[in-house]
C-alpha cells in the first residue's frame, strides 16, 4: 500500500513538472508575440508620423510658389525660400516652433531633373534623435522653381522631398 501510494505521489509531481514547462513556454511565446506585435504598432505609428510631416511640409506657405501673394500650382516649391527656410529654422524660437510641426526629423530636397552633377541635397529642416532605433523615409515628387536668379529666373526642375522620421 505503501509503494502504491509513492509511486502516485510520483506521478502527481512529474504531472505538475510538466504542467509547470508547458506554462512556462506559453508564457515566453505569448510575451514574444506581443514585443513583435508592439514594435509592428510602433514601425506603423513612426510611419504615419513621417506622412503627416511631409504633409505639413507640403503645405507650408514659406516655401510654396507665388506670384503676387496667390499659390502658382500646388507642389511647387522655390527654392530660394527652401534655402531661407533652412537658416530661419535654426534661429531662436523659430526652432521650437519648427520642432513643433517636425520633430525629429531630417526633411531635404533631391533635384532630379534636369541633372548635374555632384549637387549636394538642399536640407530644410534637420533636427536628429541621438539614440534611434530605425529611419523611416517618406518621399514626394514636387517642382523646384527659382524665381531669383536673372540666369534661370522662372525656370524649374523635377525634384523630390525627402522626410526621415527618425524612430
Amino acid at each position: 500500500m505503501r509503494n502504491k501510494a509513492q509511486i502516485q505521489m510520483g506521478e502527481n509531481v512529474i504531472i505538475l513538472f510538466i504542467f509547470f514547462i508547458l506554462l512556462i513556454f506559453a508564457v515566453v511565446f505569448f510575451t514574444r508575440l506581443q514585443a513583435t506585435k508592439k514594435e509592428q504598432v510602433i514601425g506603423a505609428d513612426i510611419e504615419g508620423r513621417g506622412l503627416q510631416i511631409a504633409q505639413r511640409v507640403a503645405l507650408l506657405p514659406e516655401l510654396q510658389c507665388t506670384k503676387d501673394n496667390a499659390i502658382i500650382t500646388p507642389g511647387c516649391y522655390d527654392e530660394y525660400s527652401a534655402f531661407a527656410l533652412d537658416e530661419l529654422a535654426r534661429e531662436g524660437e523659430n526652432k521650437v516652433y519648427y520642432f513643433d510641426l517636425f520633430g525629429f526629423s531630417t526633411v531635404s530636397i533631391y533635384k532630379v531633373f534636369p541633372p548635374k552633377e555632384e549637387e549636394k541635397p538642399l536640407v530644410i529642416y534637420n533636427n536628429t534623435k541621438e539614440e534611434f532605433r530605425a529611419i523611416i523615409p517618406t518621399y514626394i515628387p514636387i517642382t523646384l522653381c527659382n524665381f531669383v536668379s536673372d540666369v534661370t529666373k522662372g525656370q524649374c526642375s523635377f525634384a523630390v522631398l525627402k522626410v526621415e522620421v527618425y524612430g
